[in-house]
């Protein structure tokens, strides 16, 4: 019975020092992650906290007009609201950060990683995401008109109702993407890669669309009026009830008559040799 109890008390012990371990590594882990206090607090002095960690910080209507803050850890921040206008954000971690409603316009976030952020009606008119990350962003409603997006990272990011007038997406990748009812007019998608995508009731009147990828797009009542579509691949997309008046779909892969015969055009539609369109009038 002793031996029993000896045995009994060894497995206690031996779970003790388990659960011990166990705290120890969770209260190492959260402090790891945790925002420095002297970072913001030289945010807040100086506006300067370049390749800082401000890690899950709370910024919420923070004005931070012009900051600093290229490289820095603001994983999972608080920033609805903030004012970010002209913010040097180059290369900075904002992966599932709070940016409702915040006013990012004319900021610099090249490179930046906005995975899965949300950035729903947020200002990024005139900004500069050349090469950033937003994959699974949430941009519903975002202002991005004249934003820099050449070469970003937008596959399965949320873009309904978003307004792109004027914004340089070539080469971006938004494949599955929903864009239902954006703004993309005269928007540069050359090249871009938008298998997939939602862009029913989407206005994209004068986008450059030339050898973009839109392979099982759905286009459905688009506004694709003067839009220049030369060399694209329409393979599969859905063109029901689009309007193609003006386009150029000159040299335009993987279009059918049977597409064409859900659209509409007018005599200023630029067609590949043996397809036709019907009036939209």
């Amino acid at each position: 019975m002793f031996a029993s109890r000896l045995r009994r008390s060894s497995r206690l012990d031996a779970m003790k020092y388990v659960l011990l371990a166990v705290a120890s590594l969770v209260a190492f882990a959260v402090t790891a992650h945790a925002f420095e206090q002297k970072d913001l607090d030289s945010l807040k002095a100086m506006g300067n906290c370049e390749s800082c960690n401000l890690m899950t910080a709370y910024l919420k209507q923070a004005n931070l007009a012009g900051a600093n803050l290229e490289r820095a850890n603001l994983r999972e921040a608080e920033l609805k609201a903030a004012d970010l206008s002209d913010a040097k954000l180059k290369g900075a971690d904002l992966r599932r950060a709070e940016l409702e409603k915040a006013n990012l316009r004319g900021a610099n976030l090249i490179g930046a990683k906005l995975r899965g952020a949300d950035l729903e009606k947020a200002d990024l008119s005139g900004a500069n995401l050349r090469q950033a990350d937003l994959r699974e962003a949430d941009l519903e409603g975002a202002d991005l008109s004249g934003a820099a997006l050449d070469g970003a990272d937008l596959r399965g990011a949320d873009l309904k109702r978003a307004d792109l007038n004027n914004a340089n997406l070539k080469a971006a990748n938004l494949e599955g993407a929903d864009l239902e009812r954006a703004n993309l007019r005269h928007a540069i998608l050359i090249g871009a890669k938008l298998g997939r995508v939602a862009m029913g009731r989407a206005n994209l009147e004068g986008a450059v669309l030339s050898k973009a990828k839109l392979s099982h797009a759905n286009l459905k009542r688009a506004n694709l009026n003067n839009a220049n579509l030369e060399m694209a691949n329409l393979t599969d997309a859905a063109l029901r009830l689009a309007d193609l008046s003006g386009a150029n779909l000159k040299g335009v892969k993987g279009l059918t008559q049977r597409q064409l015969d859900t659209a509409c055009g007018d005599a200023n539609t630029v067609l590949p040799k043996g397809l036709t369109v019907k009036s939209c009038s």
